[in-house]
């Protein structure tokens, strides 16, 4: 008996463990509008990736963690913690690509699209990269 009611609890806490990740991901998806805009500018892509880093770098509650450049990717995370919605936890990585030789693109990856302070980051991007042209 005590065999069985073992087998049925963990049985009950995986279902619950799996279902409240899968209706955390259907929330976050459905709630947060997609942020798949994207920048293009008519400036090499050295100098593109060099002013989307440092308008990263200017964004309040954002820090930059890591860049790769001849991938084109910089990954920034949110810094400001509060227990209600693990703001922490929240990470962006931008896409600085070539979109011909003359014209550079920069978007926010697939996965980042639905995370919240994704369009601020954009905004600032292009904020900050605008002003070269």
């Amino acid at each position: 008996m005590q065999l069985r009611s073992g087998f049925i609890l963990i049985l009950m806490l995986s279902i619950s463990a799996t279902g409240c990740q899968t209706l955390r991901n259907e929330v976050q998806s459905k709630v947060l509008p997609a942020n798949a805009e994207a920048l293009r500018y008519e400036l090499p892509y050295d100098l593109t990736y060099l002013r989307t880093m440092e308008a990263l770098e200017g964004v309040d509650g954002w820090e930059l963690e890591s860049t790769e450049k001849t991938q084109g990717i910089l990954r920034v995370y949110n810094t400001q913690f509060r227990a209600y919605d693990d703001a922490d936890q929240r990470s962006v990585t931008v896409l600085v690509t070539r979109d011909t030789s003359k014209f550079t693109v920069v978007t926010l990856a697939p996965q980042s699209q639905h995370v919240l302070g994704g369009g601020k980051l954009l905004e600032a991007i292009n904020f900050h990269v605008s002003r070269e042209l």
